[in-house]
C-alpha cells in the first residue's frame, strides 16, 4: 500500500471551510444550530422553514446528516474533483486498492466513520498460525458496542480517504480498535486511539502492506490451450527472517509482530485488496511490465534517458495505478543488486535524492 502525503500547505480551497464550518463548529461544541429546510406542504409544493436541532444528542446530530447529507460532496464547492482527485495527491485512484475503478466514479469515505461504529466480528479465513488467530479473537472480543461514531470529525476533511466503491462499502463502518485502546469520545481524543485499519496516510502503516506475484487458476485459450493467470496478492509485511510468511506455527512471534501482521491482515480483508481478481491481474501485469523494462536496461546496458527507463518513472509515479507495486519490483531489483543506486533513484520521477 503506498504512502498517500496530506501535506499541510496544500488543503481545499477556502469555499470548502466557508462552506461547512459553521456545521463542524456546532457539532464539535455540541450546540444547538438553526437551519433552513424544506418542508412538504398539504398542496404538494415544499416551503423553506427554519428548524432548531440539538447538536447535543444523537437524535440532533443524525438529523444534521439527513437535512445536509454530502455535504463533502457539495457541487458548488467539488471537494473530491478539485482537491482529492488532483495529482498534488495522487490523482484520480483509489487510496487503498490503487484502482482507478475503471470509469467508475470515486467517493469520498469518512476513516472513522461519522454515524456508528460496527464492531469487527469477523475476518475471512486466511493460512495464518494458531497463535495469530488467538491474538485477532481477543482483538474481536475486545470490541465495544459504539452506538454512535466520530461525529466530530463529520466535516474534519483529513478524516477523508479517496476509495473506489467496492472498498468503500466493504469497509463501511469498521473501525475495530486494539485490545489496549479506549475508544474516544470527544474532539481530541482520536490521537490517543490504537486503531486496527492501517491508515494510508501514515507511512509507517502504509508500507506494512507490499505485494507478492502467484500463479493463479489455469485456464484454456481458444485452441484449448492451458495458461497459468498471473496475479499479485497484497500481503502483510514480515520483518522477522525466522517467520515463513504468516502460517509458521512453531515461531513465537512478540507482540508488536502480532499486532503489526494483524493489522495488516484485517486491513487486507477490510479493504477487499485480494477479493476482486481484476485488480490481483492488472498487479500482475504492472509487475511483468516492470521486470521487462528492467531486464531490457540491464541486458543493454541502457542510459537513463532511454525509453525503459521513461517507461519505469511512468508507472513508478504517484498518480499511476498500482504504482506501488512497480515500485517494489524496482526496490527488489536494487536490493538483489541487479541495478545499481544511480539507476535505481532514476527510476523514479522526480529521481530520489
Amino acid at each position: 500500500m503506498i504512502h498517500i502525503e496530506l501535506q499541510p500547505e496544500k488543503k481545499p480551497a477556502q469555499n470548502w471551510f466557508d462552506l461547512v464550518q459553521v456545521y463542524d463548529t456546532a457539532l464539535k461544541n455540541q450546540d444547538s444550530i438553526t437551519i433552513t429546510v424544506m418542508t412538504p406542504t398539504l398542496e404538494g409544493r415544499k416551503k423553506r422553514e427554519d428548524k432548531t436541532l440539538d447538536l447535543s444528542t444523537p437524535a440532533g446530530r443524525n438529523e444534521l446528516y439527513e437535512k445536509k447529507k454530502d455535504l463533502w460532496n457539495d457541487n458548488d464547492v467539488e471537494l473530491k474533483e478539485i482537491f482529492f482527485e488532483s495529482n498534488n495527491i495522487v490523482g484520480s485512484k483509489c487510496w487503498f486498492s490503487e484502482s482507478d475503478s475503471e470509469g467508475a466514479e470515486l467517493e469520498i469515505e469518512h476513516f472513522r466513520p461519522k454515524k456508528k461504529v460496527n464492531p469487527l466480528d469477523y475476518v475471512k479465513d486466511v493460512g495464518i498460525s494458531k497463535q495469530l488467530w488467538e491474538f485477532l479473537g481477543k482483538i474481536i472480543d475486545a470490541q465495544i458496542k459504539r452506538v454512535e461514531g466520530y461525529y466530530w470529525l463529520t466535516y474534519d476533511w483529513t478524516n477523508y480517504k479517496l476509495s473506489c466503491k467496492i472498498t468503500n462499502t466493504r469497509k463501511g463502518n469498521y473501525f475495530p480498535l486494539l485490545p489496549s485502546s479506549k475508544p474516544a469520545t470527544r474532539y481530541g481524543e482520536e490521537v490517543n486511539e490504537k486503531p486496527v485499519l492501517l491508515n494510508p496516510c501514515i507511512k509507517e502503516e502504509a508500507e506494512l502492506i507490499i505485494f507478492e506475484k502467484r500463479k493463479g487458476k489455469t485456464t484454456e485459450d481458444e485452441s484449448g490451450n492451458k495458461i497459468h493467470i498471473e496475479e499479485v496478492y497484497a500481503v502483510p509485511v514480515v520483518n522477522n527472517p525466522e517467520i515463513s510468511g504468516i502460517i509458521d506455527s512453531d515461531i513465537v512471534l512478540s507482540e508488536e509482530e502480532k499486532v503489526n501482521l494483524l493489522r495488516a491482515i484485517v486491513s487486507i480483508w477490510v479493504y477487499k485488496l485480494n477479493d476482486m481478481k481484476k485488480i490481483k491481474t492488472s498487479r500482475a501485469e504492472i509487475w511483468n511490465t516492470t521486470k521487462e523494462n528492467l531486464d531490457e536496461i540491464i541486458i543493454s546496458n541502457l542510459p537513463i534517458s532511454s525509453k525503459p527507463f521513461q517507461n519505469i518513472k511512468k508507472m513508478t509515479h504517484k498518480t499511476a495505478k498500482h504504482c506501488g507495486v512497480a515500485r517494489q519490483v524496482v526496490k527488489e531489483y536494487w536490493l538483489s543488486g541487479r541495478i545499481t543506486e544511480e539507476q535505481y533513484k532514476n527510476c523514479f520521477s522526480p529521481p530520489l535524492p
